[in-house]
């Protein structure tokens, strides 16, 4: 049944500013629990912060409506494409504006899970929501309409870049990095942290006059984007300094790892700012080192500005890492990280290209075996691996293989059962689905809780700490399927199939052409859940925050994913898929979960030789279930492809 537009309307507006807000309020307050990192100085500014949020929010609202003849709703678009008042300064100023809002308040009421859980969590799911739907919306109403603005990408353009620009692109680059660093710096370390200096370090000197080139490493990043002159470079500099703020961001919070400042006698003025320096600093986020980073970044940029004195900026950049470890401020490990970082960020493009030809080469290497009517396929390699590894993970913190292996056969057969009902098709008889997969786990887990005498809590948090590695893993075999996959690449930057057992030519008829690269994706997604996930679970975190983060993420990741995706067989729902509105009901489902008592940790133990019988079980059938086949058969359940 269709509702009428004003209702409609109404009910959109009474959940975005009623329920939404009020859903978000009472899940800071009933994680608190959860979340004891300490506030710091953030509590005088989130006032502030909240109002600017707020006037954000108020002006990209009255602006879609003024300049759109719309309103702000994704189910109610605006009739015209908006590039003007706040739109000239964010793409999207609502939902930079609610983000700022929910942090903005959580530090100004002092909510710790507000700040650090709610607020990261709200980010994601705008992000989500951006490349998940509205980009193709938008490109479907606007058609490639798209317009400069100020704090963001620039447009690939050769025009010079005005000053303006300029300013504004070195604080869309600096002033995210400072926020989330000085976050990490004030959480200071705790127990179980490791130490990145060598024994010999320390008996090494403090250079003081190393201050020199270690102090203006900041004032040589900041004015990097001063010297850009056109505005396809100034957005390359913004492009990879956001990449190198995630990517170091990243492992500094994954990796529980501080140096410790080499102690010293301070002379003069230069012994005086380095110890002003310590003492607004503490040892941690010290791996990857930023200094490294930013030198590096900005020696760049000024080797393209003036490329004549090209290896006097990068001397200049060595310089600057050296000082790192000659001031006492960072080890050896710290900027060897550094330059790492650095690397990766600078070389991403090559990575990528290297990355997709080797997801190409995979997705059309299909070969098979056959004997008599049965067959095996080499995909199945990939969920046999998958299979045993998740019940290895899982059987680190569930010490009964009973468990272990009747959880592993209900999550296949859910899967499978799954892809039966919403997938089946004459030409795939044997489908399987991820949330089949994950209902199916459910049931094993509360049957082994009753039979086995076993913590629910700790069941579904082995394996919520299991699952992100299951699906990375096993996103392989979707390559040679060719299930999972994306649409079509309108820029042509995607992968081909050819082959003709693939249901990317078989079922979607998409032989051939340039399509996302969607099981990458998920690869990369996953395997960046799986490591937040270890990193809380080594921090201690509690059985109810680590299974509600796995469906959180989970279900952010799949929905931004699900906007790339393009099987034929796919059902619309409401306008979406349904794969989209089952992610979004994953994340309600996390958050729910933070909800039960229990917050205790999870201690792991080496798995037993039964814990290891019981993976490789999981192992074999997974590969058998979701590898080998009977091709010739036309029974339910007898066939993979065609």
């Amino acid at each position: 049944m269709r509702l009428p537009p004003r209702m409609g309307k109404l009910l959109y507006a009474l959940f975005f500013c009623g329920l939404l807000p009020i859903s978000l309020a009472l899940w800071a307050w009933s994680s608190a629990r959860l979340v004891d990192l300490p506030m710091g100085p953030w509590r005088p500014v989130g006032l502030g912060i909240a109002v600017i949020g707020l006037a954000l929010m108020l002006a990209g609202m009255h602006h879609l409506i003024r300049f759109g003849k719309g309103l702000p709703m994704n189910a109610f678009p605006p009739e015209r494409y908006v590039s003007r008042g706040i739109y000239r300064l964010f793409r999207h100023p609502i939902y930079v504006g609610f983000c700022g809002l929910c942090g903005g308040l959580a530090a100004a009421l002092g909510s710790s899970s507000g700040l650090y859980l709610v607020t990261p969590v709200v980010a994601l799911l705008c992000t989500a929501l951006v490349l998940g739907h509205e980009q193709k919306a938008m490109q479907a109403q606007f058609g490639n309409a798209t317009h400069e603005v100020l704090f963001g990408l620039p447009l690939i353009s050769g025009a010079r870049a005005a000053l303006q620009e300029r300013i504004c692109a070195a604080l869309t680059v600096f002033a995210p990095w400072a926020l989330l660093y000085e976050m990490l710096v004030h959480f200071g370390t705790g127990n179980g942290f490791i130490r990145t200096s060598l024994p010999f370090e320390g008996r090494w000197p403090v250079w003081q006059a190393a201050e020199i080139p270690y102090a203006l490493t900041y004032p040589f990043a900041l004015m990097a984007p001063f010297f850009i002159i056109d505005k396809r470079r100034l957005r390359e500099f913004v492009a990879a300094g956001w990449w190198a703020t995630g990517l170091g961001i990243f492992l500094q919070i994954v990796l529980p790892l501080y140096a410790e400042p080499r102690p010293f006698e301070p002379h003069g003025f230069l012994g005086a700012w380095i110890q002003w320096e310590r003492a607004l600093d503490t040892s941690a986020a010290a791996f990857p080192s930023f200094h490294v980073i930013w030198a590096f970044l900005a020696a760049a940029t000024y080797a393209k500005a003036f490329p004549a004195f090209k290896n006097a900026w990068y001397t200049l950049a060595v310089l600057m890492a050296l000082s790192c470890v000659a001031t006492g401020a960072h080890s050896v490990l710290d900027v060897v990280g550094g330059a790492g970082a650095y690397a990766l960020v600078h070389f991403r493009h090559g990575i990528w290209r290297n990355l997709q030809g080797a997801s190409e080469r995979l997705a059309n290497s299909w070969k098979e075996w056959h004997f008599g009517g049965f067959r095996i396929i080499n995909h199945s390699l990939y969920p046999g691996l998958a299979g045993a590894l998740g019940a290895m993970v899982a059987g680190l913190f569930v010490h009964d293989a009973r468990a272990i292996a009747l959880i592993a056969t209900c999550n296949i057969l859910g899967g499978c059962l799954w892809g039966q009902f919403v997938e089946g098709s004459p030409r795939l008889l044997r489908p399987f689905g991820y949330y089949g997969g994950i209902l199916g786990s459910a049931v094993g887990i509360a049957i082994s809780a009753l039979a086995f005498r076993q913590s629910l809590l700790s069941l579904a948090a082995a394996f919520a700490l299991a699952g992100p590695w299951v699906q990375a893993l096993g996103r392989l075999r979707c390559l040679v399927q060719g299930c999972c996959h994306g649409r079509v690449a309108e820029d042509g930057n995607g992968i081909r199939y050819v082959g003709e057992h693939s249901r990317v030519c078989l079922i979607s008829g998409l032989k051939g052409q340039p399509i996302h690269n969607t099981q990458l994706y998920s690869i990369l997604s996953n395997a960046v859940i799986g490591l937040l996930l270890l990193r809380f679970w080594y921090g201690g975190a509690g059985r109810p925050l680590l299974i509600g983060l796995y469906f959180i993420l989970n279900g952010i990741a799949r929905f931004a994913e699900e906007g790339y995706r393009g099987e034929a067989q796919t059902k619309i729902v409401a306008g979406l898929p349904i794969y989209q509105w089952l992610a979004a009901l994953s994340v309600v489902l996390g958050v729910a979960a933070m909800a039960i008592p229990g917050a205790g940790a999870m201690p792991a133990q080496f798995p037993s030789a039964a814990i290891m019988a019981a993976a490789v079980f999981a192992g074999l059938f997974s590969a058998f279930a979701m590898g080998m086949d009977f091709p010739r058969s036309n029974v339910r359940f007898s066939r993979l492809s065609g």
